[in-house]
């Protein structure tokens, strides 16, 4: 009985977004810079954040930007690999940033390999 309160405890707490308390701050530095580095315009960047894992060597969380046109085009996914514990110096390399359509092949990617690094995106790409 106990096990499955506890493993309960644990699935919902894969499904419900982090405050940016829950993400170490070297992980939302290293993750920030390098998402914004892949943004048209980075500093209107706005970030839903996960769960950080630790020993994880993968990150991904939902970023919003504005597009070419200056308005926000809705928040898409991200995949970024970081190191899996704190090192000085070290930086984060985007892999992917999804788009906001949620049958687009890159995007269902992003949402496919982030579900195997126990991220859930909060069904936010299911149809």
């Amino acid at each position: 009985m106990v096990r499955r309160f506890i493993l309960a405890i644990a699935a919902a707490s894969l499904s419900v977004p982090a405050s940016a308390n829950d993400v170490p701050e070297w992980v939302r530095e290293i993750v920030t810079k390098a998402v914004k580095d892949e943004l048209k315009d980075p500093d209107s960047a706005k970030f839903r954040w996960l769960p950080h894992q630790p020993g994880n060597s993968h990150y991904c969380g939902m970023v919003n930007a504005k597009n070419s046109y200056g308005g926000y085009g809705g928040f898409v996914p991200f995949l970024a690999v970081i190191p899996s514990e704190q090192i000085a110096g070290a930086r984060a390399v985007v892999f992917a940033i999804g788009r906001d359509d949620p049958r687009d092949f890159d995007t269902q990617f992003i949402v496919e390999q982030c579900a195997k690094h126990g991220f859930d995106l909060g069904g936010a790409y299911s149809e």
